[in-house]
């Protein structure tokens, strides 16, 4: 089934513009699937070197349940970090030492293993690339020990191998080039392989985890690494993504059209090269947020960062990414992660909540759902299967308009909807917390969810979503045929 797309204005006799929009959706066939992991997060190594921030965390009722909300997810556990942790199964000095790494105990390994197990997400954790042979190769001899530690405690671990190498040397003035870089993973391959390290697992080693995709200059560290690795080494490629720096940002850069279409040609790249040189592998944004620099007060961890988190997840699904990394879970840094430091949800918690809930793995094809301008983006799934009946579609709406929409639902509109409509519970898009259907969602009694449960109208032609402000709708009848077989 094919639905027209006409995007085009309409005036009201009270002179205020609205736009209509309607939308072209195949349901005959899926565009592509995804992993039901699409929806993961990061916790950064950091966190390590600060003893877990006394690890009571992990055992706290709310944190378990929040956690298990999201599950299954992937839990990457890196960043640049991990790039000074050496593993010392018995060390009690956990501090800095003079050379700037830090050790990292059996106890810390466990409370994070042990964490992940009880949730049901996958760990990958990302191995010091730093530590080199004279001759510049990767010395293997640390992980060995964490490798036997881990297998010895039945541990199923996933493995990287540094962080952001094509900026090292802007970080710490040292290089490893990406040929080299490249042959260090097809000897961690190597040993992951021989020790039979998780072997049940489909992702056992992802990487290069680079800061950009690029074409040309020195940013190219992907297209080389690649290029030298061969298929079959990694089972996850993996780079990074953020709109750029929290310098100078302001509440107009997250629903800036411009801002968001950036992403478009880096998840192309990613996606062409990716299928050229390693076509076995899945693809992975493996670290993400919307801007560098610990976030910013009021935006990154309001109501604001959802424009740039559910569009990055459209676009991600729409451009064969299997994963998505949310940078972080949670952390000592209250602005970027999707709980603070003190356990509490910030908006995005719930928005990813809900994108866990609602939609499925079968990606639908929207027309021009990578196209750039479009101040009304909309994406579209087969429902998920834990959720709603086979057949049943989920389209995901972001409205970066300063005006009222019209969401014309065309033959799709001919059933009940379930609407989810995300505003800030403020009015305005600085506003720390979100309301669904005008209600704010807040945990109950400090550690319970609330309910999320959608509004559920008869069968409109249209819905209307206001200024700034995004949301799903679920068409539990849609009867679509890619959905009933997927």
């Amino acid at each position: 089934m094919m639905l027209k797309a006409v995007v085009f204005a309409v005036w009201l006799s009270s002179a205020i513009s609205i736009n209509v929009v309607e939308f072209d959706v195949d349901t005959s066939k899926l565009y592509t699937r995804t992993s039901e992991y699409l929806v993961s997060v990061t916790i950064d190594a950091q966190n390590i070197r600060k003893n877990w921030l006394g690890a009571q965390e992990f055992k706290a009722e709310r944190m378990i349940n929040m956690a298990k909300a999201l599950s299954p997810a992937v839990l990457r556990l890196g960043g640049t970090a991990e790039d000074t942790i050496t593993f010392n199964e018995t060390a009690t000095e956990l501090g800095n030492f003079p050379n700037g790494s830090y050790a990292m105990n059996a106890t810390q390994w466990d409370i994070i293993n042990n964490f992940a197990m009880r949730i049901n997400w996958n760990l990958t954790f990302g191995l010091n690339s730093l530590l080199r042979n004279p001759n510049g190769s990767w010395n293997s001899a640390n992980a060995l020990k964490l490798f036997k530690y881990t297998k010895s405690k039945g541990y199923q671990v996933s493995w990287e191998l540094g962080n952001e190498p094509d900026i090292k040397q802007h970080q710490i003035n040292f290089t490893v080039h990406p040929e080299q870089m490249a042959h260090d993973f097809q000897t961690l391959r190597s040993i992951i392989d021989n020790l039979s390290l998780n072997p049940t697992a489909s992702i056992r080693l992802a990487g290069p985890d680079t800061t950009k995709v690029s074409k040309t200059g020195a940013s190219d560290y992907y297209s080389r690494f690649l290029k030298t690795l061969g298929d079959g080494v990694v089972d996850a490629v993996t780079w990074h993504h953020y709109y750029g720096s929290n310098v100078h940002v302001t509440s107009d850069n997250f629903h800036d059209v411009q801002t968001l279409d950036s992403l478009i040609p880096a998840l192309q790249f990613a996606r062409s090269h990716a299928e050229r040189f390693a076509p076995s592998a899945e693809l992975w944004l493996g670290e993400t947020n919307s801007f560098t620099g610990g976030g910013i007060e009021n935006l990154t961890d309001a109501y604001a960062s959802g424009f740039l988190w559910l569009d990055k997840l459209g676009l991600a699904a729409a451009t064969n990414h299997s994963v998505v990394c949310r940078q972080q879970f949670y952390g000592n840094t209250n602005y970027v992660s999707l709980l603070d430091k003190y356990l509490n949800p910030n908006p995005d918690y719930f928005t990813t909540l809900l994108h866990k809930r609602l939609v499925g793995r079968g990606v639908l094809n929207v027309s021009g759902s990578t196209n750039v301008n479009r101040t009304v983006r909309v994406y579209a799934h087969c429902a998920s299967s834990q959720k709603y009946e086979p057949g049943a579609v989920a389209l995901l709406v972001v409205n970066i308009e300063k005006n009222s929409v019209q969401l014309k639902l065309g033959s799709l509109g001919g059933s009940q909807v379930d609407l989810y409509l995300l505003t800030p519970t403020s009015g305005s898009i600085d506003s720390r917390e979100i309301d669904l259907n005008g209600e704010t969602l807040r945990l109950i009694n400090n550690s319970t969810l609330p309910d999320v449960s959608p509004k559920k109208l008869a069968p409109p032609t249209s819905i209307t979503f206001p200024a700034l402000t995004y949301g799903y709708v679920v068409l539990p009848n849609a009867k679509a045929e890619a959905c009933i077989h997927d």
